[in-house]
């Protein structure tokens, strides 16, 4: 499918609060997505913006996210 993605929203735990809250996201074009391909990406700051009109990086600098695909039989 054209212009479908994964979106990867990285979740970290807040004590305090006692939940579950997301930190920052990230997406992987269906292009990019092969078996045994790694893949580096760049975290994007919230809120989460599927179709990336206004998407900004949450760290600056290189790529600080690497996600390697695998088939699982």
């Amino acid at each position: 499918m054209e212009g479908a993605a994964i979106i990867l929203e990285l979740r970290h735990f807040k004590s305090k609060d006692k939940k579950m809250s997301t930190k920052c996201w990230a997406f992987v074009p269906r292009e990019m997505i092969k078996p045994g391909h790694r893949v580096e990406l760049a975290t994007l700051a919230k809120p989460a913006d599927p179709r990336c009109k206004k998407c900004k990086n949450f760290n600056k600098g290189a790529p600080d996210l690497r996600v390697r695909f695998e088939v699982v039989e």
